[in-house]
């Protein structure tokens, strides 16, 4: 099996070689290995690929087995970019701390086995080429992760042992996270860099250790009161978009473009407020920082969206009931200049924060659709 395994390497790997001008190389050395945390989640080929969480969990799975069983392999930077190819098996392509180096994933979900090599691919490529080269080479459609999609995985699973978010270390010592991460505080924790087994926390509580009871992932089964919040009921209207009506509880949740979109959508009627009482403070949803976190599963589910404004010490939080479609804001204070600390209150480390891109994407999406309801009032 290995062996199949490395000659499908082989084949993608001279294509990818021919393709950035780089020599073939015989003595190109392999990494196999059993990568236990995908296959104790046990998703499908397809379902790895469905979706942008899916390849990013996948991404940082392979990731951490990969520096767990290659002792002298490469350094990986999750940091940088990474993707993942939908070909003959899920390819996943990762950066290193090598110039012009990545490394590349295969994995066989049927199998219940991967195989690794490192690469050469330009480090002066724009995103747009390096995606084409790699499609070009691979023959494969190539889904570029998002970072801070790849970074908000990788806090769910605690890690020792495993330098995935920066580069390995032989110290003994601790290195803080990467900053960036989408679902927790900067100061939420550190990792160890030795070269130990790896511990881990598995969201799907499917095998792991080290799990603490704070970092549940799994959504409780009815959301937390919310009653230490001044929220004050919100007249929403985007319920009744055509293009919203068939979302269900859980597609609000599916992406980080549907996450985006949520927010966007649930600020408009917060504007309308604001333009009639300038005094409130002023979102800073393109700008700034944006969370959206859910509490509670099935029809008990609230979705909450929190977003810096132009006053330091003052957050905007929106509670929103998918189910009765209703919604409520309040003004936080957060003098204490932990941002992610309201929403982290709410749903615990069920949250995400909102990329710029997917901001900036959905914003106008959100707008059009605005445009399009306004036009069917007009004509009624």
């Amino acid at each position: 099996m290995k062996r199949l395994m490395s000659m499908f390497l082989c084949c993608v790997l001279l294509a990818s070689l021919m393709c950035t001008g780089a020599g073939a190389d015989s003595s190109r050395e392999y990494t196999d290995f059993s990568p236990e945390l995908a296959n104790e989640i046990g998703y499908t080929s397809a379902k790895w690929l469905r979706n942008d969480e899916n390849r990013a969990l996948l991404t940082v799975l392979l990731s951490i087995e990969y520096e767990k069983n290659a002792t002298n392999g490469k350094n990986i930077k999750l940091t940088k970019r990474s993707a993942v190819a939908d070909a003959e098996y899920p390819l996943v392509i990762v950066s290193t701390d090598e110039a012009n180096t990545h490394l590349m994933i295969a994995y066989n979900p049927a199998q219940k086995f991967a195989s690794a090599t490192a690469i050469d691919i330009s480090d002066s490529f724009d995103d747009e080429t390096y995606q084409k080269v790699l499609a070009d080479a691979l023959g494969a459609e190539i889904y570029p992760n998002d970072i801070l999609t790849v970074l908000s995985v990788l806090d769910d699973y605690k890690v020792s042992g495993s330098s995935s978010s920066g580069s390995k270390s032989s110290d003994s010592g601790s290195s803080t996270k990467s900053t960036g991460s989408s679902s927790q505080s900067t100061s939420s924790s550190s990792k160890s860099t030795g070269n130990s087994k790896i511990t881990y926390y598995n969201p799907n509580n499917k095998g792991g250790s080290s799990a603490s009871s704070a970092s549940t992932s799994k959504p409780k089964a009815t959301p937390k009161a919310s009653t230490q919040y001044p929220f004050k009921t919100l007249q929403i209207q985007f319920p009744d978009y055509q293009a919203v009506k068939r979302y269900s509880v859980n597609d609000w949740y599916s992406s980080s473009q549907r996450r985006a979109l949520l927010t966007a959508l649930i600020e408009t009627p917060y504007d309308g407020l604001r333009y009639k009482d300038e005094s409130l403070p002023l979102p800073c949803t393109l700008f700034g920082t944006s969370y959206v976190g859910r509490s509670g599963t099935g029809q008990n589910t609230l979705y909450y969206v929190a977003i810096e404004t132009d006053q330091p010490k003052v957050q905007l939080l929106f509670e929103y009931n998918p189910s009765k479609k209703t919604a409520k804001y309040a003004l936080v204070d957060v003098s204490d200049n932990t941002s992610a600390r309201v929403i982290e209150d709410l749903c615990g480390k069920d949250y995400h924060k909102n990329s710029s891109s997917a901001i900036s994407d959905q914003y106008f999406v959100a707008l059009d659709m605005q445009m399009q309801y306004l036009n069917t009032l007009l004509k009624k």
